[in-house]
């Protein structure tokens, strides 16, 4: 898994943060023996120090760096030597109870424009949803590159002894502790879900009582510690926050370790999860839009169940890094950054907690804008516990606000709005638990149909066609190329489809993968119903930097055998009475005479719904 990791800036280390010798570095010496994490627990939870007010406003006003993090990917393997973070033993405090100080900066909490570079409005629209609850019994488990469980904005929300340490360097101790200063990352995401409200100290998460728990596969890197997380204590967490992603650099990147294992992983949390309501999968879905990146590009993100979540600005636009892609659910507010030779205010990012009992200022990216969102899903499921995953994507999706009405790409089906770039709108918190309170399930993964999958072996060359003078539209179907349709067989009694995968190789005649640029390549997918989703357009592909080098344009590969996975389509029939064909639509645009021609050897479709 390869790097993308930016920057977090922390505030000021304060001196005294709970004894944990023993959890990171070389710890003291080694005289005393390790705390339980049950212990930890306690104790922090018993002696929370809280900051004064004029601490807070000077940590406030000092400079950081803005983070892109949903692409956040772990470093080299930490030997417990290297562990720089020692949490020491502190004086207890007297708990203090009030508004929490940084309360006024959280805009996505509440939007009133007065906050510079800001439109009224363009938040959460959490109103006065927390008079029904605060996330109380919902218990949300961040997989990420650490939490800071004894942080002491968190640490009562934090469940005793069910977090999980991944990495080397914590000596045996089971807690998720960041062991440097870089893994800032998991901390910041468990504030925005859950940071304890009300408590005197920093400030309010979207389910401000909502349960946390941490798992830090990400510090080792390891695929198999992935999984392992996504599936660990499926019987009591409710929702698993991923605010990362493999970095594709615009190649269709295969999830890891394989597309199959994935989707049978991510199925067993599905049916398995929450006594067979299913777990909810929440992934932010990149932030390589600068780039031109496309969400689809990765198939990880795409696969179904996943809760796939853009980015929006203070100002109610795209945030300039988000990926637009068919396989995004709904966007959430984060921060922007000006693009270059302009001056833009939409810069603002979220506040949320640092290491060590410390608080970022900014924090951004489709990594800030997916915690919002499991925040939201903590509110549903405590007014409606009953909520399968399936119900979830469909409130989520019914319930989402329209933004940027004056865009193009908005269209419409039968109450339901989607745009490439914001999925179904953005995440609105009143209306989703006030449709979760009164929602009919729709049942769990035993109830969902499936039809096919439905394939077809062409082996036919693709033809090349210029990019036509008027654009690239991503709601239309080009002309030329390749147009194939498969029609579904009137046995598939799918009125509502919920997810649809794609399946397709494209090779050149060689079927050499790397000597072909797949980058050139134009993709739609027609449904019966005319609407269009925009599989790939062409693109620039990069190849991984190294170090701070800025990186090279390369061929792009990854078509060999790749699987699309869409929710453009959602709540729409698999057939109609005149129009039962789903079309598929390629073109190939690079006009070059030394350009390789390309072949699509087969496509498959499948459906599923109700």
């Amino acid at each position: 898994m390869t790097s993308l990791r930016p920057p977090l800036r922390r505030c000021a280390l304060p001196a005294l943060i709970l004894s944990l010798l023993a959890a990171c570095g070389e710890g003291g010496t080694g005289k005393e023996p390790n705390p339980s994490p049950t212990a930890v627990h306690n104790a922090l939870k018993a002696h929370r120090h809280g900051h004064r007010h004029d601490r807070l406003a000077q940590n406030l006003g000092s400079p950081t760096t803005r983070v892109l993090g949903s692409k956040v990917q772990p470093g080299d393997t930490i030997s417990p030597a290297e562990c720089a973070l020692v949490y020491k033993a502190p004086t207890p405090s007297p708990l203090i109870l009030g508004k929490d100080p940084l309360l006024a900066t959280q805009w996505h909490l509440y939007n009133d424009g007065s906050l510079p570079g800001t439109k009224a409005g363009e938040d959460l629209h959490l109103n006065g949803i927390w008079r029904w609850g605060r996330g109380e019994g919902v218990r949300v488990a961040v997989v990420d590159d650490g939490l800071d469980v004894i942080h002491e904005d968190l640490v009562e929300n934090v469940v005793p002894g069910a977090s999980h340490n991944y990495g080397p360097y914590n000596h045996g101790n089971d807690l998720p502790l960041p062991c440097r200063a870089g893994q800032t990352h998991g901390t910041a995401v468990g504030g925005l879900i859950a940071a304890r409200d009300f408590n005197g100290t920093g400030l309010s998460g979207v389910a401000p009582r909502a349960s946390l728990v941490g798992y830090n596969p990400l510090a080792t890197g390891a695929a198999a510690d992935v999984l392992d997380a996504l599936t660990r204590d499926l019987k009591h967490n409710h929702i698993y926050n991923n605010s990362w992603g493999q970095s594709n650099w615009g190649h269709f990147q295969h999830a890891n370790p394989s597309i199959s294992a994935w989707q049978a992983l991510l199925a067993q949390g599905l049916r398995e999860g929450r006594n067979g309501r299913g777990a909810i999968y929440v992934f932010a879905a990149g932030n390589g839009g600068t780039f031109g990146d496309f969400s689809n590009y990765e198939s990880g993100v795409s696969t179904m169940g996943t809760v796939g979540v853009c980015a929006t600005n203070s100002l109610g636009k795209r945030a300039s890094y988000s990926e637009p892609g068919s396989n995004l659910l709904v966007c959430a507010p984060s921060g922007d950054f000006p693009q270059q030779g302009q001056q833009t205010p939409a810069q603002l990012g979220a506040p949320s907690t640092g290491l060590q009992n410390t608080y970022s200022t900014d924090f951004s990216g489709t990594s800030a804008a997916a915690p919002m969102v499991s925040g939201v899903l903590a509110l549903m499921l405590q007014a409606n516990p009953r909520l399968t995953w399936r119900d979830v994507r469909l409130v989520l999706a019914r319930s989402a606000r329209k933004v940027d009405p004056d865009h193009k790409g908005w269209t419409h089906w039968r109450g339901l709005n989607y745009n490439h770039e914001y999925g179904f709108g953005v995440v609105d918190a009143e209306a989703a638990v006030t449709m979760a309170r009164r929602w009919n399930s729709v049942g769990g993964s035993d109830q969902q149909k499936k039809c096919g999958p439905y394939r077809v072996e062409l082996n036919q060359p693709i033809a090349q066609a210029a990019i036509p003078a008027i654009g690239l539209g991503m709601n239309q179907a080009p002309e030329g190329g390749i147009q194939h349709a498969i029609p579904v067989p009137a046995d598939c009694d799918i009125r509502h489809i919920e997810h649809t995968y794609v399946k397709m190789s494209v090779l050149d005649a060689t079927k050499d993968e790397e000597a072909f640029d797949a980058g050139s390549l134009q993709m739609t997918l027609t449904a019966p119903s005319g609407q269009v989703a925009t599989l790939a357009l062409p693109h620039l592909c990069f190849e991984s930097p190294e170090g701070g080098a800025y990186p090279k344009p390369t061929p792009c590969i990854g078509l060999g055998s790749f699987t699309f996975g869409v929710t453009r389509f959602l709540d729409q029939p698999a057939r109609m009475q005149k129009n039962d064909q789903w079309t598929l639509s390629v073109v190939d645009r690079n006009t070059q005479p030394t350009a390789r021609p390309a072949q699509l050897r087969y496509w498959e479709l499948t459906l599923y719904g109700r």
